[in-house]
């Protein structure tokens, strides 16, 4: 390639705007008498000799205007959110009324667990503890005897004992709050003035177990008066009754009262009088 040809594609790079503005001169093209010129027509339609198009500088960075001021980026947005439509979900029912049944539900328990700590006993403790045995000890109120039934008149005897009956065992029902739940055997002691005989035995024998009272011990069944509780339940069976003095001696003679477990003779009466 020929010299010419070389310096057709150095082009040198100016620095001043003006230089990229000049118009496209064709003095730089050999001349028609050089040897080459033929092949210059080809050259000059050819995309390698064609002029660039570079945008000027005044276009890619045009001015700025000074009365323009950019919106701040907080405001924009603030602007926005307020514009924006605020959409509410819809209430659900379903779930607040569940929330509540499971709130009273909860205070119910509650309340059931304080009451049953309180007192274990309740109804609504379903493991309530064993229930604490109690002895009930009943206290015999005020026997009011019945009124007796006469029995035969016994012919007087002497009697080899101090005391002797003075009328036949009378049997009756029990006249306090027992009722029909009762057996005893009661009686008096006096002395030949009709005075209480007090201190004295009453020996009370069902063939196993002996029993001792005191004549004077239940005075409010009269002079000397004495009882011996069998039973708060009807009792069948025969007891042998004696008195005796402290020192254990006989004062009458053995006396057999059979208590049949009758609701109308549970109450056995046996009067003493001195000889």
């Amino acid at each position: 390639m020929s010299k010419r040809r070389r310096d057709l594609f150095r082009r040198n790079k100016k620095d001043s705007a003006d230089d990229v503005q000049e118009d496209f001169s064709m003095e730089w093209l050999p001349d028609p008498d050089d040897v080459e010129v033929e092949d210059l027509d080809s050259l000059r339609e050819s995309e390698a000799v064609r002029p660039l198009n570079i945008t000027p500088e005044e276009e890619r960075f045009p001015p700025i205007d000074v009365d323009v001021r950019p919106v701040p980026l907080a405001l924009g947005h603030q602007s926005q959110k307020s514009k924006a439509k605020v959409v509410y979900e819809p209430i659900k029912w379903g779930s607040n009324i569940l929330a509540l049944l499971f709130l009273l539900a909860t205070i119910g328990l509650i309340a059931v667990i304080i009451l049953i700590w309180q007192n274990p006993y309740s109804q609504l403790n379903p493991f309530p503890p064993p229930t604490p045995f109690i002895e009930v000890t009943a206290t015999p109120g005020p026997m009011v005897p019945a009124e007796p039934t006469a029995a035969p008149t016994v012919p007087v005897v002497e009697s080899a004992y101090d005391f002797s009956l003075a009328n036949d065992v009378i049997y009756t029902t029990n006249g306090n709050d027992q009722g029909c739940e009762w057996t005893s055997i009661v009686g008096t002691v006096q002395d030949t003035n009709g005075d209480a005989v007090d201190g004295y035995r009453v020996s009370i024998d069902d063939g196993i177990n002996e029993q001792v009272v005191f004549t004077g011990s239940t005075p409010r069944l009269g002079p000397g008066g004495w009882e011996l509780v069998l039973g708060q339940t009807l009792v069948n069976g025969q007891y042998a009754v004696q008195l005796t003095n402290m020192a254990g001696e006989a004062m009458s003679e053995p006396l057999l009262v059979d208590m049949v477990g009758d609701c109308a003779s549970n109450v056995a009466i046996i009067n003493w009088r001195q000889n």
